[in-house]
């Protein structure tokens, strides 16, 4: 059920034009990245918090990283280290790139 109701509203509401609808569906996924355990569904998480990442919004990347927090203690290991780690690492890396501190998260 989640993977045909609950993931396909997730993504089209990852896309919308309101930021806070998109924060809201950060804490979304992050949900879904705890209780689901179809790979589909998880992929499908991935490629949008990905998404979101890319975004470059301070807001935005703060959200994923705080949802993040609130996985890893719970994530099977392989979302845990395969997935959650290698993504903070690279948001860490493009975050500490920017010239600007006002611009880090």
């Amino acid at each position: 059920e989640v993977g045909k109701r609950v993931i396909p509203a997730l993504v089209s509401l990852a896309s919308d034009a309101d930021h806070s609808v998109r924060l809201a569906v950060i804490r979304a996924l992050a949900t879904v990245m705890i209780n689901a355990h179809d790979e589909q569904v998880l992929e499908k998480v991935k490629v949008q918090f990905d998404a979101l990442v890319e975004d470059e919004s301070m807001e935005l990347t703060g959200e994923v990283l705080k949802s993040f927090g609130r996985v890893i203690p719970v994530a099977e290991a392989s979302i845990r280290d395969g997935y959650i780690l290698s993504k903070m690492i690279s948001i860490a890396t493009t975050n500490n790139t920017h010239a600007n501190d006002a611009a880090r998260t």
